[in-house]
């Protein structure tokens, strides 16, 4: 009979031991959402004409699935043959004006001009440069950028982050 009482105390008490599960054992992290933002430039907006400065513009479909975006802005450099101006923020995107994923960007000379502080649009020349970056500002207050984005997720043909956009100044 005791041995039947010890058996019974033994299995018990293994049971008991492996039965207890360890909370902080179990450690599964919560990934946080990064940013999608792909930019497709307008093929007949995709650059400056000198020849319709006034009323010529870029423009450009952004895309995204997230629905936590604060702000897309573009930043960036331009390259002309007497200025070069960078570290600008030339067109910035609320998250708000997103819908259905999708938000249009209009870029004037005029801004051009503004954002790089240039004396007016007879400072732009035809072939100069204007390269910009995308950042991401998401709710949370992250910013995504070229510079912490990895290769797989801004190259490729199917990139999920365009990371730089180019567009010139033509005649």
């Amino acid at each position: 009979m005791k041995t039947i009482h010890k058996l019974l105390f033994l299995s018990f008490l293994l049971c008991g031991l492996f039965a207890c599960e360890d909370e902080d054992a179990i450690r599964i992290p919560d990934f946080l959402e990064g940013a999608n933002m792909r930019i497709v430039l307008d093929a007949n907006k995709s650059s400056l004409k000198l020849s319709a400065i006034s009323s010529s513009t870029i423009e450009f479909d952004a895309y995204s699935i997230n629905t936590n975006l604060q702000k897309v802005e573009l930043i960036g450099a331009y390259i002309g043959k007497a200025d070069t101006v960078e570290n600008e923020v030339l067109f910035s995107l609320p998250g708000s004006a997103f819908v259905n994923g999708k938000a249009r960007g209009i870029i004037t000379a005029a801004d051009v001009v503004k954002a790089f502080k240039l004396a007016g649009t007879s400072s732009l020349q035809a072939g100069d440069q204007i390269s910009l970056e995308t950042h991401v500002t998401l709710t949370d207050g992250r910013v995504m950028s070229p510079a912490n984005s990895a290769p797989s997720i801004i190259q490729g043909t199917n990139a999920s982050f365009t990371a730089f956009v180019d567009f010139e100044v033509k005649p």
